[in-house]
């Protein structure tokens, strides 16, 4: 039986990729998004996760807008990411490719209220994916202490364990958006599953890789992993393509199969 899944996205090119491996791969029943901000706005994240949703004929799979700041916070309005964010994941947060808006809109519950009442509702059943900044499941911890718990896993891509960091000598990009989110989720005593950069950085996926996957998405989809990459150049970033991670969840559905890297992850409980 498929694994219900609920994503919690900062939806740029990675997190996108995270929607098209969910819906791809029959081993996973995605059963939402929720929306965080990170790579672009939130409001921006909810676009992008509501069109990538669309233009792959998902239109049932609901949106939930989440946080739109840090824990800790004495900006005015929405976080909004970086230059050397937009470097990487473009303007939108999807390369700059124009996708078709969503002819709907994001839930009218929130994604703090969703993460609740799904790890109530399905329990053990559902697996918690967060690719962000984890501020909407520690205001989940904050709602309702044993929510999180009640979830079958919480896996977290974002931190730095065993290798040097990718926004600071020591910080990567998730956890540093929102330290105290991240402090108040890996102490919480329930069990989280880590992939940090010292796992997502050993994977490379290039063009030539996208090229030949059996996941590409059908016309007219198939040309937007090219129209992503070609944001990233070795002059903006030193870090491999953005799109570098998404094969970390299920190798098996991409071309190195035979050989996969090595990997580790990190528990902490």
């Amino acid at each position: 039986m498929a694994r219900k899944v609920l994503l919690d996205l900062d939806t740029g090119i990675d997190d996108s990729m995270a929607i098209c491996e969910a819906l791809a791969n029959p081993a996973f029943d995605l059963v939402g998004v929720t929306g965080v901000f990170g790579n672009v706005s939130v409001g921006q994240g909810v676009r992008n996760a509501l069109a990538v949703l669309h233009l792959l004929g998902h239109d049932d799979v609901p949106v939930w807008a989440g946080a739109r700041h840090p824990l800790v916070w004495d900006g005015d309005g929405d976080f909004l990411p970086p230059r050397n964010i937009m470097d990487i994941h473009g303007d939108n947060g999807v390369g700059n490719v124009e996708l078709p808006d969503s002819p709907r809109a994001a839930e009218e519950e929130g994604a703090v209220d969703a993460i609740v009442r799904l790890c109530h509702e399905y329990g053990d059943d559902l697996d918690v994916v967060a690719t962000g900044p984890l501020t909407n499941l520690a205001l989940a911890l904050e709602r309702d202490p044993e929510a999180l718990g009640l979830a079958g896993s919480v896996t977290v891509m974002g931190g730095a364990v065993a290798t040097e960091g990718n926004v600071s000598p020591c910080a990567e990009a998730n956890v540093f958006n929102d330290p105290e989110a991240a402090s108040a989720v890996l102490t919480s005593g329930i069990p989280v599953t880590l992939v940090g950069l010292d796992v997502t950085m050993r994977v490379v996926l290039t063009k030539e890789m996208v090229d030949r996957s059996p996941a590409r998405p059908a016309p007219p989809a198939s040309g937007w992993p090219t129209s992503w990459g070609s944001t990233w150049t070795p002059t903006t970033t030193g870090s491999p393509p953005p799109w570098a991670a998404a094969p970390c969840t299920t190798p098996s559905r991409w071309p190195w199969r035979r050989t996969p890297p090595s990997a580790a992850t990190s528990r902490a409980s």
